[in-house]
């Protein structure tokens, strides 16, 4: 889960960069879509990282059990969208 929401970032980072070169003053599709995405990784990866290293760290003690597993719960039904939504631009645009 780790690599793929580091390669996730990545690679939805340089299509937010390419988007935002591509659209001038409108807003476009493709703008839109690839700030949505890059955004969903990097809040998927704050909550990610920030459970995992409170699990590393039994002395972690700020949060109860009852909202790690929440925690994990959004990460687990959040994870398959956003990677599947950047494994399908990356298949799609491999064509062209």
């Amino acid at each position: 889960m780790a690599v793929a929401l580091v390669l996730g970032a990545v690679l939805s980072y340089l299509r937010k960069v390419n988007a935002n070169i591509a659209a001038e003053s409108a807003i476009a599709r493709e703008y839109l879509v690839a700030n949505t995405l890059f955004f969903g990784f990097l809040f998927v990866s704050i909550l990610f990282f920030w459970n995992w290293f409170a699990l590393l760290r039994p002395s972690f003690t700020a949060i109860r059990p009852e909202t790690a597993s929440l925690v994990w719960i959004i990460v687990d039904a959040t994870l398959p969208l956003v990677t599947g939504a950047m494994g399908v631009h990356l298949i799609r645009s491999g064509n062209s």
